[in-house]
């Protein structure tokens, strides 16, 4: 094992918070770590509520993410900022696009994983792929005004989270910022789950992804993902660029398209993936 992980002078949280679209995965992996947890999420789950000693459904959905002023008020309620007992933060899908709305969730509480900065950075797709460029890394091509002929390429939400942003281009499409776009690719959508210590990363393996019928919309996944050992060989060596350049600590993923020998950088999720399951 490659990482070399620092001491924390730190206590560890008596409770965590998890925050998240779905944090079924966050609180089933708490209890299951011997943690105690609490849950704000869109669904409160049967799963989600066993494994939680308290959980709260927020307002908002898969398209535009959690209300705000909902998010923050159920924090306040499942972990008091002014609490004696010292509360921590773990999050999932929702926030990528929302950097101010975690730092404010992270006020008062140990946040455990990702900072906001951190988050903003790898999720800017102007910074990531210029980064990306930096290090001679590959992707598919990207483009931040409609291509003059759209054909082949796709729609993504600035920060979007589990497929269902994604859409063909078409003309007339005017984004305000808050999109931009990408050749599409031939290929299986391969996942990457690694940890990372700012410094470094260890490659925990890899999974294959699909689609909902007829959307881009995350449908599930298995492991382990069949890929070639030229690409086994390679992403370690990314990952570990990746990690020093961005400041990625904790559990993150990578996302590739493959096909053969060939792959290509779709972006990082500096958080839990869907993959955790």
């Amino acid at each position: 094992m490659r990482l070399r992980w620092r001491e924390s002078s730190l206590a560890e949280p008596d409770i965590y918070l998890a925050v998240a679209l779905s944090a079924r995965a966050l609180a089933v992996a708490a209890r299951r770590g011997g943690r105690r947890v609490v849950v704000a999420d869109l669904f409160g789950d049967t799963d989600t509520r066993a494994s939680a000693e308290a959980s709260l459904v927020v307002d908002g959905d898969f398209d535009d993410g959690f209300d705000a002023g909902a998010l923050l008020a159920a924090a306040e309620r499942l972990a008091p900022a002014s609490s004696a007992l010292r509360y921590g933060l773990v999050y999932g899908s929702g926030l990528e696009s929302r950097p101010d709305l975690l730092a404010q969730l992270a006020a008062g509480r140990r946040l455990v994983g990702n900072a906001p900065a951190t988050v903003a950075r790898t999720k800017n797709p102007r910074e990531f792929f210029a980064l990306l460029d930096r290090l001679g890394l590959p992707y598919p091509a990207i483009s931040h005004a409609l291509p003059a002929d759209p054909t082949g390429w796709l729609m993504k939400r600035v920060g979007g989270a589990g497929g269902g942003h994604v859409e063909p281009a078409r003309a007339g499409a005017a984004p305000d910022g808050s999109c931009y776009f990408q050749r599409r690719r031939d290929g299986r959508p391969v996942g990457a789950s690694f940890l990372a210590d700012g410094r470094s990363a260890l490659l925990l393996g890899f999974s294959e992804q699909w689609s909902s019928p007829d959307s881009f919309r995350f449908g599930g996944l298995l492991q382990p993902a069949m890929i070639s050992r030229r690409i086994a060989d390679a992403v370690p060596a990314m990952l570990d660029a990746l990690t020093r350049a961005l400041g990625l600590v904790g559990l993150n993923s990578l996302d590739l398209i493959v096909d053969g020998d060939d792959f290509a950088i779709l972006e990082v999720n500096p958080r839990p993936g869907a993959n955790l399951d």
